[in-house]
């Protein structure tokens, strides 16, 4: 239906931990698992009735309140399982996610989805992360609330050789 189809945005789920062992404390003194949203535009989007959805049950979505997220800016939701949506304070979702794998989908104001984001099992401390190509990988350097850092094991120098020619 066309409800379903992706909407394009700015705002994209950037990075996801699902089992914050050691790398993040809420501040309930918790290592909860966390969602982190990216504005990737060039002008700041009014968040006002956005919804992110785990996939466990609808009636637990985070619906987010009145506030701008500026070009460039992250900014982190903690899946601990109470909700705290108010400006100026650290956002808790009423969710939590599965450390086995879950999905994620995030809506604009009209209920239209605008990202939609399969998780694969993570290990304690290894975030799914986005990579500037739109690409995500498994990261072992988890950078919440910061421009991702993503790398990949056995991955070619990212410096060229020097080309020789011969005759």
């Amino acid at each position: 239906s066309p409800d379903e189809a992706l909407v394009q945005t700015d705002i994209v789920i950037n990075e996801v931990m699902t089992r914050n062992k050691t790398t993040l404390v809420d501040d309930d003194g918790a290592y909860s698992d966390w969602i982190e949203l990216t504005n990737i535009g060039r002008d700041p989007v009014n968040l006002n009735g956005w919804m992110l959805m785990g996939t466990s049950d609808p009636s637990t979505a985070y619906i987010f309140a009145s506030e701008f997220i500026a070009p460039g800016e992250h900014i982190l939701i903690f899946a601990s399982g109470h909700s705290v949506n108010k400006p100026g304070y650290v956002r808790h979702a009423p969710f939590k996610m599965s450390a086995s794998g879950d999905t994620l989908t995030l809506y604009n104001n009209l209920g239209h989805i605008v990202n939609a984001l399969t998780v694969p099992a993570l290990s304690a401390d290894q975030s799914y992360a986005r990579a500037d190509d739109g690409s995500y990988s498994v990261s072992t350097m988890a950078t919440p609330g910061q421009d991702n850092a993503v790398f990949v094991e056995n991955s070619a120098p990212t410096s060229p050789s020097p080309l020789r020619l011969s005759e």
